[in-house]
């Protein structure tokens, strides 16, 4: 299997957008603030592009695991699962600002390919 083609390298401005994108949930933009830069901004950098696009993956698949934790609630196992969530969300939305902030893109695991 092939590795996608080596993005270039970004711009302090892209580096900028994609760390306000990867700050913007923490301030309660979980998915609009995001959003709303990548549409902006996708067709004028391949980077802010992967970058967007791999951000809101991981949060509307953490979402729809969300929602699915919520409807387990009905058999208890939801409780567990719907904190663990919390904790991986927090964690990979840290791991992916780190990498924002180095000017790389990070594929968040159990990610959903939902944009490209």
């Amino acid at each position: 299997m092939e590795s996608p083609p080596a993005l270039p390298l970004p711009t302090s401005d892209e580096k900028i957008m994609a760390i306000i994108m990867h700050v913007m949930p923490f301030f309660g933009l979980v998915l609009i603030g995001p959003f709303i830069i990548w549409l902006i901004k996708k067709d004028e950098s391949p980077y802010l592009r992967t970058q967007g696009a791999n951000l809101l993956n991981f949060q509307l698949s953490t979402l729809l695991y969300a929602l699915i934790s919520a409807v387990l609630m009905l058999v208890l196992v939801g409780f567990l699962m719907l904190w663990l969530l919390g904790i991986y969300y927090f964690i990979l939305s840290i791991v992916g600002l780190v990498k924002a902030v180095d000017g790389k893109t990070y594929r968040f695991p159990l990610s959903i390919g939902f944009l490209s």
